[in-house]
């Protein structure tokens, strides 16, 4: 996506409709090449603003695998965080799992503290002592 095209698709996924879920649908299968770019991010983190929560579970699973290499991107990292504030609890396991096994190098990364403050604000008291 360009600043333009970016700027459109941002602007479409408002109000939440049928219009709004077939573009965020659409997304599926891009979720770890668009977390990664500058204007991707945008439009995944409009996208997890918006989708229901099944849609979420959906978008965010293509990160699986790759939540520590996101959380170290420029970019990448507000996906996650963006992850992180808006699946349901149970939904996180993976992002926990995956930063859990770093965490002593993600707490004190310039992106990758970001992400592990937001689990210590959202992450459910079990979640929370996988990373403590």
């Amino acid at each position: 996506f360009d600043a333009e095209e970016h700027v459109k698709v941002l602007q479409s996924l408002h109000p939440l409709g049928a219009q709004a879920i077939a573009i965020v649908q659409s997304l599926r299968g891009s979720v770890l090449r668009l977390a990664t770019d500058r204007h991707g991010c945008r439009v995944l983190q409009g996208a997890l603003e918006v989708a229901p929560p099944a849609l979420q579970v959906q978008l965010a699973s293509e990160l699986q695998g790759h939540v520590k290499e996101c959380v170290e991107h420029m970019h990448g990292n507000f996906v996650v965080q963006k992850c992180i504030e808006r699946l349901p609890g149970g939904a996180l396991d993976f992002i926990v799992q995956e930063i859990e096994c770093h965490i002593e190098y993600l707490s004190a990364h310039p992106y990758g503290c970001r992400a592990v403050q937001r689990l210590f604000e959202r992450a459910t008291p079990n979640q929370l002592k996988d990373l403590v």
